[in-house]
């Protein structure tokens, strides 16, 4: 996402040199100020180009110090400070949230999470003060985590109904494809390549699914369990509303299974998208630590049906952020006090977030069923 903007030292005169890092000093300033230390652990280049570029170009007051500091106590720095560097640590911030959500939503690392989970309410108040700028960067990441929810079978080109070899014939013709290796002289080998993992990740999908004992189609097991009870879907007569209800009983009772990613994948075959899809899909994503669009599908389910309070109770634990430690720790639907090794550890992770960043966060016990 960012992360690609570096000096380029050795053709940098010594005066140029001395005044870049006299605002990269600055940069770092401003994040503590603002940010405290977990902001400075987001410093980079990028945003100290982009401060010092606006800086030029605006050319306002700026405050020129002498400070030591923890990265160098023995000799004083020369540092520059302007509103314009504020600013650039406001999007330093921001651009540091969303990466670290990215990288947790593709490598699943841990540590990336954690720290966006520090980050997250700093985040939120940047968003409010820039929301034009929190949305152009928040478009994008929205648009890949739904393409992660594409249809595996659609994907692969068959249907659902294709057998094993068909998929596995799809799967092998599509994999030589588009193969890293295939096209290496390929203008488009980012796309090719991008398009391979898109591929390696529907047939892992599909498989699981097929091991998990969902078979296509009929996903049986639903309504063994007690995990849908049909509350809200009463009256509805004609084909395609019995069609939504058997996608929203086989999706509620995945996320029941602790299976997200498969709840999705069945949602992803809805046409109609009410506020019962939106309120799963949620959950679904939740589950798989997409907290973003987790917050952007909750808060539609809310707009949709403005009266159910189910769902304006997970918009507000989504964004007290009650839901991030559960979704990692236990199956779904299993109260959060069930008290294992995992929930210690990371309510204890949460104590020190408070420690760092004087109390903003705290661990929300709450739990919430699907409305079914």
């Amino acid at each position: 996402m960012f992360g690609y903007v570096l000096p380029c030292q050795d053709e940098l005169k010594v005066r140029e040199l001395r005044e870049y890092r006299a605002y990269y000093c600055g940069l770092c300033r401003c994040l503590k100020e603002s940010y405290g230390f977990v902001g400075q652990l987001s410093l980079n280049y990028d945003m100290a180009f982009l401060g010092m570029l606006l800086t030029a170009l605006y050319e306002p007051d700026v405050l020129v110090q002498d400070i030591r500091c923890i990265a160098h106590p023995a000799h004083k720095q020369l540092v520059k400070q302007s509103d314009y560097l504020k600013y650039a640590a406001d999007m330093n911030i921001l651009l540091s949230y969303y990466k670290c959500e990215d990288d947790w939503n593709d490598e699943h690392k841990l540590l990336k999470a954690l720290y966006g989970k520090m980050l997250l309410f700093k985040a939120r108040k940047i968003s409010s003060k820039y929301p034009e700028k929190a949305e152009l960067i928040k478009k994008p990441f929205l648009a890949r985590l739904e393409k992660n929810m594409s249809d595996p079978y659609q994907v692969l080109g068959i249907s659902r109904s294709a057998s094993s070899d068909e998929i596995k014939k799809a799967y092998r013709n599509l994999s030589r494809k588009y193969h890293p290796d295939a096209n290496i002289n390929n203008p488009n080998k980012a796309q090719a390549e991008e398009r391979f993992k898109e591929i390696q990740q529907a047939y892992k999908q599909i498989m699981d699914e097929k091991e998990n004992g969902y078979y296509n189609g009929g996903w049986s097991g639903f309504g063994t369990g007690g995990y849908y009870t049909g509350q809200g879907m009463g009256g509805q007569n004609s084909s395609s509303q019995d069609v939504n209800s058997m996608h929203l009983k086989a999706a509620a009772n995945y996320i029941n299974s602790s299976y997200y990613r498969e709840a999705l994948n069945v949602l992803a075959q809805m046409q109609e998208k009410n506020g019962q899809w939106y309120y799963l899909s949620a959950i679904a994503n939740a589950g798989l630590g997409n907290n973003i669009l987790a917050i952007e599908y909750a808060k539609q389910a809310a707009a949709l049906e403005p009266q159910n309070q189910q769902f304006a109770q997970l918009v507000y634990q989504l964004e007290s952020g009650g839901m991030w430690y559960q979704s990692m720790q236990s199956p779904y639907g299993t109260p959060a006090g069930s008290g294992s090794a995992t929930c210690a550890k990371l309510c204890m992770v949460y104590m020190l977030c408070n420690v760092c960043m004087g109390g903003s966060m705290c661990c929300n016990m709450g739990f919430y069923y699907p409305p079914y």
